[in-house]
């Protein structure tokens, strides 16, 4: 009983705002971030060669979907790679097509990148201390100062065991 009350439950998490666009699933697509500001998303696809796999020195292609602009892509500025939204990857020796990914916004969570399938490849993580696939990030922030500041992240993915969907809610403590 417990669990079916739990799965009910992550169907009704607050955190995304119902009327912002969800981008549309490509088979390259990973993850992407949705913040409260505005409806403009930043997109997280792997990048791969002609032959299917992840290209080593580009594994993941980050860009911005601008709903604001007729949905156009954008690349990530300096900043927003930087300070806000950027990747690093290294490659996990002894492991094809398989890559340690940090995010700059969260240095302390592990990702990593898997090649499941010729040109498809999924983003792991842990939710909740559960090994997880991430699908998407809300990020809740204080528009009102020069900067913005993060009052909390919001982690969405699928549970690897369960194939169940999988949230988390993290407070940035002041």
């Amino acid at each position: 009983m417990k669990l079916v009350i739990v799965t009910i439950l992550l169907f009704f998490i607050p955190g995304d705002p119902q009327d912002y666009p969800v981008p549309p699933k490509t088979s390259k697509q990973l993850f992407y971030i949705q913040r409260n500001h505005n409806a403009n998303t930043i997109m997280y696809d792997a990048h791969f060669l002609s032959d299917g796999n992840l290209d080593p020195n580009k594994p993941i292609d980050a860009y911005w979907l601008r709903y604001d602009e007729d949905s156009a892509r954008k690349e990530l500025s300096w900043i927003d790679k930087k300070y806000a939204y950027g990747i690093s990857t290294k490659k996990i020796e002894n492991r094809p097509n398989q890559y340690d990914v940090e995010l700059v916004a969260d240095e302390e969570r592990s990702f990593t990148l898997k090649k499941i399938a010729p040109h498809r490849a999924v983003l792991y993580t842990r939710i909740n201390n559960i090994p997880s696939a991430l699908d998407h990030l809300w990020i809740q922030a204080d528009n009102s100062g020069i900067w913005p500041e993060v009052k909390y992240v919001e982690l969405f993915g699928t549970d690897t065991t369960t194939n169940q969907p999988i949230y988390e809610k993290l407070i940035v403590n002041d």
